[in-house]
């Protein structure tokens, strides 16, 4: 980056979050929204509901950046003390503003505690107020030193109501910004390792630009990042990583697995049934979140027991106790007998081990089987894959989607 931009902190609020009872996504919306207005964030925290804390993290974080966004314990509860640890921070009283405090008083639900619902309408001294459209609770702009502090409800609703009147006021205080455009390319079936191998020498052609590569579950995604005016060299060096990675790249921003997948049944004018044991219908769940699935998706079979995989997909009792129900052979079984069963142009199966136990020296945890039966025959690939059980049976899930999109990227070529 090569303009000195503002930069930005943010600070979610709630002993919730620090103990992970609760999930928190104001601070990743806030990143993105923050990304698009022009300034980057150099820090984000999650601290608990107390007070005195709050305003020792907020004394340090204000020397990093030019704007605070802090969300979250802005309530009427005993627990909401972001009012108070920013009057503390700033050294300054809270004081009732008159016009706060009508509106929010004729909004006092009955039986509250009026006292404590009223506290909304408290300002630390000489700070402004930001509209509560979609909530009871205002937001707070407060100026400490030569820093903007924006304090915003938690409750993700409230919060996004009040970023429009946010923009503006960054807009008068630091002028408009050059956004930042980011681009995403994911990839599937390959290493974080590899990947990085495979994209460096494309990284290296262009420094004016920012790439991270993000590992979750099963995939990759790599994060194109630069000034707004850059849109063509970031396309270009999108599509470079692009050729670089081949077939393990399969989509952008708004791919998912399951929508490549289900675009290319679609052209190819195929139908899908899948059979399930160690995912348990979560394969069948990932294909039908993409809208229209129905079109493609026949059904689903979850073997769990081997009574079920021997009774619904015709495995043969022999194969399984001589094989094993986690198997090369087991693993074709399955898609051959859902294909039949359910009349599909495909048959998708997967077994395996996803633990903690039922692992052998022989066949151990993370051993997968994924199978896939169609007019030509049956192919089944072997996986050792790492991880806890859910980590497993969703590493589990994206292979054999992926299994399903290189077969049907091969059938397209012809």
């Amino acid at each position: 980056m090569t303009i000195k931009r503002p930069v930005a902190a943010i600070a979610a609020i709630g002993t919730e979050l620090t103990l992970g009872q609760s999930s928190e996504s104001n601070s990743e919306y806030l990143g993105r929204w923050l990304g698009q207005m022009g300034y980057p964030v150099r820090i984000v925290l999650k601290l608990p509901d107390d007070a005195g804390l709050v305003t020792e993290e907020l004394r340090h974080i204000v020397h990093s950046a030019d704007l605070i966004l802090i969300t979250g314990g802005l309530g009427a509860t005993h627990d909401d003390i972001t009012r108070d640890a920013l009057a503390a921070l700033l050294e300054k009283p809270l004081l009732p503003n008159s016009s706060l405090k009508a509106r929010i008083g004729r909004m006092a639900p009955p039986g509250a505690d009026y006292k404590s619902f009223i506290k909304q309408a408290y300002l630390p001294k000489g700070a402004g107020f930001l509209e509560a459209t979609a909530g009871t609770a205002p937001g707070i702009v407060a100026e400490y030193n030569d820093k903007v502090i924006y304090a915003l409800p938690g409750v993700p609703s409230e919060m996004k109501a009040m970023l429009e009147e946010v923009a503006q006021d960054l807009t008068g205080r630091f002028g408009r910004q050059p956004g930042i455009v980011v681009k995403g390319l994911k990839i599937i079936g390959v290493s974080e390792p590899v990947v990085a191998g495979q994209i460096d020498p494309v990284i290296k052609r262009y420094p004016q630009l920012t790439v991270n590569i993000l590992a979750k579950l099963g995939e990759i995604k790599l994060t194109v990042m630069g000034e707004e005016g850059l849109e063509v060299v970031i396309d270009q060096a999108v599509g470079e990583l692009a050729d670089r990675l081949g077939g393990a790249a399969y989509g952008g921003d708004q791919d998912t697995i399951s929508s490549v997948v289900g675009r290319l049944l679609v052209e190819r004018r195929m139908k899908i049934a899948v059979a399930e044991s160690l995912t348990a219908g979560l394969i069948a769940s990932q294909i039908a979140e993409t809208a229209g699935s129905s079109h493609y998706l026949i059904g689903g079979i979850v073997a769990y027991d081997n009574a079920a995989k021997e009774s619904l997909l015709s495995v043969s009792h022999e194969t399984i106790a001589n094989k094993g129900a986690v198997s090369y052979e087991v693993a074709s079984a399955m898609a051959e007998g859902v294909r039949s069963a359910l009349r599909t142009d495909l048959g998708l199966s997967v077994t395996g081990i996803a633990g903690p136990g039922g692992g052998s020296p022989d066949k151990p945890v993370g051993l997968v089987f994924v199978g896939l039966a169609h007019q030509k025959g049956t192919e089944v690939k072997e996986l050792a894959l790492k991880g806890d059980r859910r980590s497993i049976q969703r590493k589990t899930a994206a292979a054999a989607l992926n299994v399903l999109r290189l077969f049907l990227l091969k059938e397209s070529a012809g």
